[in-house]
């Protein structure tokens, strides 16, 4: 009798372990990357002091904020970029945070090229990416093929409203730039901040890629990075 006590009193012990253990805060969707955290050539300058947050919803009503924090450029730099951070749990999962860059995309060549403040031609739309990978690569013209080849870790693709508007994004980047001078300024620009539409991101999880999406974003409020 005493033999049977001490083995279930052992079970029990056990299952509380494993149940404290589950209990955890949900992890990444991959280990920690030091290329965001500690700085790397992936990167062209110093984030700076404002981060810009954004609210949008899943399409069950979930809530699903995005934040931008912009790099600053270094001298004799001209590419535009943010640290894009998802507050959304897919399948209990963090997502990544990842490099946000602007690319043009062409529809008769059906190709993105990297946007360095040019005007838009006929037929070319402006979209924003964020890419990780196990090496350095993040072209958008290749996403399937890191899928294919395993070495995709996260994508996010965002939509704007005004994607064949060049007027409308630098009147967004402008935005951004003045209220980085004067963050009570916020709500004098909501309207040229108010250009992200919708987001599609792609996260490496258990041997597999899960898929979402987020949208009806609407600029939520500008904060001191943390």
């Amino acid at each position: 009798m005493k033999y049977t006590f001490s083995l279930l009193s052992k079970h029990l012990i056990l299952l509380t372990i494993i149940l404290i253990s589950c209990a955890k805060e949900p992890n990444p969707a991959v280990p920690y990357l030091p290329s965001l955290e500690e700085g790397s050539d992936d990167l062209v300058g110093e984030s700076s002091s404002l981060t810009f947050i954004f609210d949008g919803r899943d399409f069950l009503g979930t809530q699903c904020k995005i934040s931008l924090t912009q790099v600053e450029q270094l001298e004799g730099k001209e590419n535009i970029s943010w640290i894009m951070d998802i507050d959304y749990l897919l399948h209990g999962e963090k997502l990544n945070s990842s490099i946000l860059r602007p690319y043009i995309y062409n529809r008769a060549e059906r190709t993105y090229s990297l946007y360095q403040n040019q005007k838009f031609e006929t037929g070319e739309t402006l979209h924003l990416f964020g890419i990780l990978t196990r090496s350095s690569l993040t072209d958008p013209n290749q996403l399937d093929q890191y899928e294919q080849n395993g070495e995709l870790i996260f994508s996010v693709h965002v939509e704007l409203k005004n994607p064949s508007s060049h007027e409308a994004f630098i009147n967004f980047l402008s935005a951004t730039k003045e209220i980085q001078g004067n963050p009570e300024l916020f709500n004098n620009y909501f309207a040229q901040l108010d250009q992200i539409k919708r987001i599609r991101f792609k996260s490496f999880h258990s041997n597999h890629y899960d898929s979402g999406g987020c949208l009806d974003y609407t600029p939520f409020e500008v904060v001191e990075k943390e």
